[in-house]
């Protein structure tokens, strides 16, 4: 509550600047042994992190109050903004190991699949948090412009972000575990790397307009230790 206040009709009042997070993690393991010295380990998981945060347009005092909602004036109202961040990360590792007498051969993957979708809405926190996005003055510059159904921009909804991305990752790989002499194990190994990113964005960040773009990078990482 550091510099806020109890006075609503201002942008620094306690009520309009907080957060919402949860966050959740699950998984399940399956591990097992069975003959000629296999042994298997395969995990699944997921984790996320919702964030969901609220803050006057300006705290400090300097940006003045008043709104535009749906084409009408509220020039007492408070600006505001709500911001959302919704991140979901699904995966599994599945380990298999083969027992020799001169050491281990070790294989398996790791695929990792997030996505996130992010937004930042102006909003009038005299109508609530949940308002509605609210038309904001052209010479302020508060919202990014957000293209209409002819291709020409304008500040009609008072949209600043609004996009997803999708991050994939594969890994397998392959290690020999040798142990010449006793207490001297050699581990070469070979892993190849695949990560996949997309962003679906009809408002990017810092970009007044759609963009949407795929980057795919791979490698193959060779090791030893």
């Amino acid at each position: 509550n550091w510099g806020l206040s109890n006075d609503p009709t201002k942008q620094n009042y306690y009520g309009y600047n907080y957060d919402r997070i949860t966050t959740d993690f699950e998984y399940a393991d399956l591990a097992s042994r069975f003959g000629d010295g296999w042994s298997l380990d395969m995990k699944v998981y997921t984790y996320a992190y919702f964030h969901r945060g609220y803050n006057g347009e300006d705290p400090n005092g300097e940006f003045p109050n008043g709104t535009i909602v749906n084409g009408i004036s509220y020039p007492n109202d408070v600006p505001g903004e709500r911001m959302q961040m919704h991140y979901r990360s699904i995966g599994t590792i599945f380990r298999l190991t083969k027992e020799f007498s001169f050491g281990d051969i070790k294989t398996g993957v790791w695929y990792d699949h997030q996505y996130n979708a992010r937004a930042l809405y102006e909003i009038d926190m005299t109508m609530g948090p949940d308002a509605s996005p609210i038309n904001t003055d052209p010479n302020t510059g508060v919202a990014y412009y957000v293209p209409n159904a002819n291709g020409t921009y304008t500040q009609e909804y008072g949209i600043n972000r609004l996009l997803t991305q999708e991050l994939q990752t594969l890994q397998p790989y392959l290690q020999i575990d040798w142990k010449p002499i006793p207490g001297l194990t050699v581990s070469p190994g070979l892993r190849y790397s695949y990560f996949d990113r997309n962003v679906n964005a009809t408002v990017n960040v810092k970009r007044p307009y759609p963009q949407a773009y795929d980057n795919t990078y791979d490698s193959v990482l060779p090791s030893v230790s």
